[in-house]
């Protein structure tokens, strides 16, 4: 039986710092049969340049982060669909793991796992740890884990049915989107599927700062369904 194709999804702008490592280590996954898509925002550096180095196809629009990821899927062909941030970088086992899941569990919609800094300072190992790790486990229990756009893998059909993430979100678009699959099937959360990524918004917009403001923003939308930022200046 052939292996179902993964379509891998980066959205990107300006990213020529963290790409290149995203892509290598997409190429050196477990699990052979993938396509990656890159969707980039128009980048004015060399982000375009290094992506056509390694992914199948590479489209270039201005667009928001929602926006990149449905231009992404609607631009690609396979059974599951794994959206990545241009920052991140998957364990060499993380879709064959997703795969797994998805092929032997048919209720299962969306799945992930923890999602590490890339760098070993404490004090964000502890907010990564209890953010996205401690926090999804628990969340978990009641299909609902606090999963982000940061690295998951979701089945196409579902993707579809949804609509895909709500393009008039700036940020927030993850958390919603995961409201919304979360009717259709079971979402699973999976500690041995583990990605490292940049905690480069922590230290441009401030630590403190950032852990406040992505909680209040949390909340905002727990009770108004929409995000309460008016421009995310990062894209991401």
């Amino acid at each position: 039986m052939s292996l179902p194709l993964v379509s891998i999804i980066i959205p990107s702008l300006n990213e020529e710092e963290y790409i290149e490592e995203t892509l290598e280590n997409l190429r050196k996954q477990t699990y052979p049969n993938i396509e990656i898509i890159v969707c980039d925002g128009d980048s004015v550096d060399d982000t375009v340049k290094i992506a056509k180095n390694y992914a199948d196809k590479v489209i270039v629009q201005k667009t928001n982060i929602a926006q990149a990821r449905n231009l992404g899927a609607e631009n690609s062909k396979g059974d599951f669909l794994v959206f990545v941030d241009a920052d991140t970088v998957l364990d060499k086992k993380w879709i064959e793991l997703g795969v797994n899941v998805m092929r032997k569990q048919r209720n299962v919609v969306c799945v992930g796992g923890r999602v590490l800094p890339k760098i070993k300072e404490m004090k964000y190992r502890i907010l990564y740890k209890i953010g996205w790790d401690l926090l999804p486990r628990i969340f978990a229990k009641f299909n609902c884990p606090q999963f982000t756009g940061v690295s998951i893998m979701v089945r196409r059909s579902v993707f579809e049915e949804i609509g895909g993430f709500n393009e008039s979100m700036c940020a927030t678009e993850d958390i919603d989107f995961i409201f919304r699959i979360r009717r259709k099937g079971r979402l699973v959360f999976k500690s041995d599927m583990i990605s490292f990524t940049s905690v480069r918004r922590f230290k441009q917009g401030g630590f403190f700062y950032w852990i406040i403001r992505w909680n209040m923003n949390w909340f905002y939308y727990l009770i108004f369904r929409k995000s309460s930022f008016v421009s995310y200046r990062l894209y991401r």
